[in-house]
């Protein structure tokens, strides 16, 4: 096994690799940023929330292969069929952009309220490591 150490006064490390670093420390800000505004502008449909969950919710994404697991909460079955060429629109946005494949989750708030009810795991994992970046916290919409 060969040991490596980065020689941080070098030009190059300092110069290109901390660049390099500092874009990739922003991801998912920019990740964040790109997903709320393809679904949220001109809100139609109207998206109640948006909540990041699983691995990169947690930060323990491990694989670069990881997804980005997205809770998409609207108001009415309605809602969906309006929103379905923007989800299809933001993955290949996301893929190309970050090489990150989406994993939406879309329910509407009365589907969302009854999973909880009947105590779905995935419900669960939502409730402890989701992070809301758009809309109402879903522990309020299911209180």
């Amino acid at each position: 096994m060969h040991l490596y150490k980065i020689n941080s006064e070098n030009y190059l490390v300092r110069n290109v690799f901390a660049l390099q670093f500092d874009a990739e420390a922003a991801m998912p800000k920019q990740m964040e940023a790109t997903i709320t505004k393809a679904l949220t502008r001109r809100a139609k449909p109207e998206v109640v929330s948006l909540v990041l969950f699983g691995s990169m919710a947690r930060g323990t994404k491990i694989r670069a292969s990881s997804d980005l697991d997205l809770l998409v909460v609207l108001p009415s079955k309605e809602s969906l069929k309006a929103l379905e060429p923007k989800l299809e629109q933001l993955k290949e946005a996301l893929f190309r952009r970050f090489h990150v494949p989406l994993s939406p989750y879309v329910q509407t708030l009365p589907e969302l309220r009854q999973k909880h009810h009947r105590k779905l795991p995935l419900i669960g994992e939502i409730l402890k490591d989701g992070r809301t970046i758009y809309g109402k916290d879903v522990k309020e919409l299911l209180a």
